[in-house]
């Protein structure tokens, strides 16, 4: 896979941020990284991913990889928080981990995106007007400014490349539905046990 220009990577961003539904700037942060990490890895038959932040990542993964939570190809380990990636052989467990790296960004020049990823930038940013908008803007000009060259990439394997397990299924004696049996006695789903409820009848 070879380095997109600023255009072919702009149009990209468009596409993505379309399937996000919200023009965020991470998304383009995004796309950059899952490019240079496969870039990295060259052709791998099955690739997986797992990211260590929830926000934005995860959407462009899905929409250029095809790794889903779903199928099992893409984890998310939100409570790490950090803004990186890691793009991996499921077979072998190579991978590639690819992350912002804080020392390559110029904050005097790269100012908004410098405060972005400290969640430092200007207080009207933080409500969802025109002054976010103008900012979101920025920040994605600036990163293409600087030649898209904020990340640092490591050589990594992963300690497990498993899938999730696929549960035995029962069928709840309580409401009747059929359920995920975490353990092989369960009787009952855990939303009428009342540890996963997260709903109550309107």
């Amino acid at each position: 896979m070879s380095r997109l220009n600023n255009e072919e990577f702009l149009q990209l961003v468009e596409k993505v941020f379309a399937f996000h539904t919200k023009r965020a700037p991470g998304i383009a942060v995004s796309v950059e990284m899952v490019n240079q990490a496969k870039e990295r890895l060259g052709d791998v038959p099955k690739l997986c991913a797992i990211t260590e932040t929830r926000a934005c990542m995860p959407d462009a993964i899905q929409y250029m990889l095809g790794c889903t939570i779903g199928n099992g190809e893409l984890k998310i380990l939100e409570s790490i928080g950090r803004f990186a990636m890691t793009l991996y052989d499921r077979k072998s467990g190579k991978g590639v981990r690819i992350y912002v790296d804080q020392n390559k960004i110029d904050k005097e020049k790269y100012s908004e995106l410098y405060k972005f990823f400290r969640r430092d930038r200007a207080p009207e940013v933080k409500n969802f007007g025109p002054e976010r908008k103008t900012s979101n803007a920025l920040v994605v000009q600036q990163l293409v400014d600087c030649g898209r060259n904020i990340f640092t990439l490591e050589d990594v394997i992963i300690n497990d490349t498993s899938k999730p397990p696929i549960l035995d299924c029962g069928i709840c004696e309580k409401c009747g539905e059929s359920f995920f049996k975490h353990q092989p006695d369960d009787k009952i789903c855990k939303y009428c046990s009342g540890e996963l409820a997260y709903y109550k009848k309107a």
